[in-house]
């Protein structure tokens, strides 16, 4: 149990509960990217997420968003 997007990033599927009521279940690349979601229940996306769309916003692509920093530092590779 964690209140850390980036914590519950190292699990293969999550559930978010918000006021004691599950209000998603699945595979923590869907649930954990999804920003409107998270953002509805008071929760930040993981940090890679969050820069990877800052990123995205200034033309760079991913192949799949990521959602820890172990998937983001290849991504980055393209750009060095």
């Amino acid at each position: 149990v964690t209140h850390d997007a980036s914590e519950a990033a190292i699990a293969d599927y999550v559930h978010i509960i918000d006021r004691g009521k599950i209000v998603s279940s699945g595979d923590s690349h869907v649930i954990l990217t999804d920003k409107e979601l998270l953002k509805g229940i008071g929760i930040d996306c993981p940090f890679a997420t969050k820069l990877a769309y800052k990123m995205m916003e200034k033309g760079v692509s991913f192949s799949r968003i990521p959602i820890t920093a172990a998937e983001f530092n290849p991504s980055l590779i393209n750009y060095i």
